[in-house]
């Protein structure tokens, strides 16, 4: 058991040190030490929270609009609610009052939440998930 976790530190000090190896070089002049970050046409530059300043071009936006995603709204249970494997479905189990998270996915009245046993379904009338 020893050797395992011996090996498992070493391949995990082995990854540390090459991904360190490969990173680009600092630029620590600076003495900012706001966690800020200014794009200027295509220049970035970066100040993290210790005050080390990273600079570089940007050959196109950072943000692009088809990698942004909303998350959505928490799903309120005000009573025990049971749950399902699939909209009208079997029932699994049943929640308490509780706040749960939605995975997006909806077919009419009924929402997929996240659960300890997975994704199930819950039968929600009124539930908006993009207000």
């Amino acid at each position: 058991m020893k050797k395992i976790a011996a090996l498992t530190a070493s391949f995990a000090l082995s990854a540390a040190l090459a991904t360190a190896a490969s990173a680009a070089p600092a630029d620590t002049s600076s003495t900012d030490t706001s966690n800020s970050t200014v794009v200027t046409g295509q220049v970035v530059s970066t100040t993290t929270p210790d005050g080390t300043t990273y600079e570089g071009t940007v050959a196109e936006p950072i943000i692009v609009p088809e990698l942004i995603t909303i998350a959505p709204a928490p799903l309120t249970l005000n009573e025990v609610t049971y749950f399902y494997d699939m909209p009208q479905g079997n029932a699994w189990s049943a929640l308490a009052p509780q706040v749960v998270t939605p995975t997006g996915n909806m077919v009419g009245d009924w929402v997929e939440i996240y659960t300890w046993l997975g994704k199930a379904w819950v039968y929600a009338p009124g539930y908006i998930a993009y207000p």
